[in-house]
């Protein structure tokens, strides 16, 4: 599938949607969760839905694993 034609609801991975990917990032690189939600356009409740649930919590974990070899890798 075409990653440009591809829904922001769509699952990604391990039950993750692309847009739970998304703000994932944001998260990661955002002081608050409130303003994660304002970079990726996720309503609040929403997010604080998704941090409860596992898919998204492993999803979080290996995204801000990332960013923590990035940060040291500079």
């Amino acid at each position: 599938m075409d990653p440009q034609h591809t829904s922001p609801k769509a699952i990604a991975r391990d039950g993750v949607t692309y847009q739970q990917i998304e703000f994932a990032i944001w998260l990661a690189q955002s002081p608050t969760l409130v303003r994660a939600c304002q970079l990726a356009g996720v309503p609040e409740q929403t997010a604080r839905r998704w941090v409860t649930e596992e898919p998204f919590a492993a999803e979080f974990a290996r995204v801000t694993q990332i960013a923590e070899s990035m940060a040291m890798a500079h």
